[in-house]
């Protein structure tokens, strides 16, 4: 698995193992946490390394993403396109990170 098969992953699962969110909503999604992403490196002069085998990062820095950048992105996405959806809570309570 790459870098970004795992970022798409986690956005899809939110991770329970199971596509929460598919098709047109992955993809506006994907879309938004690539460009936050790409934002957020930019000012260090780093890049995200997207091609690189998923353990090029640290766990530690996939739920710092995900804590920091992916999660809030996928909340607001959801109250505003999909303010209903059951699977919600899986994406607006934090990880336990053990």
């Amino acid at each position: 698995m790459t870098v970004h098969e795992q970022i798409k992953d986690m956005v899809s699962t939110g991770f329970t193992g199971v596509p929460l969110i598919v098709g047109t909503n992955l993809k506006n999604l994907m879309k938004l946490v690539e460009d936050a992403l790409e934002s957020s490196v930019e000012s260090s002069g780093k890049f995200i390394k997207y091609d690189m085998p998923d353990s090029y990062y640290s766990k530690l820095w996939y739920h710092e993403t995900w804590e920091c950048v992916i999660r809030p992105i996928i909340a607001k996405y959801l109250e505003e396109n999909m303010p209903v959806c059951w699977f919600k809570v899986y994406y607006t309570q934090k990880l336990n990170p053990n």
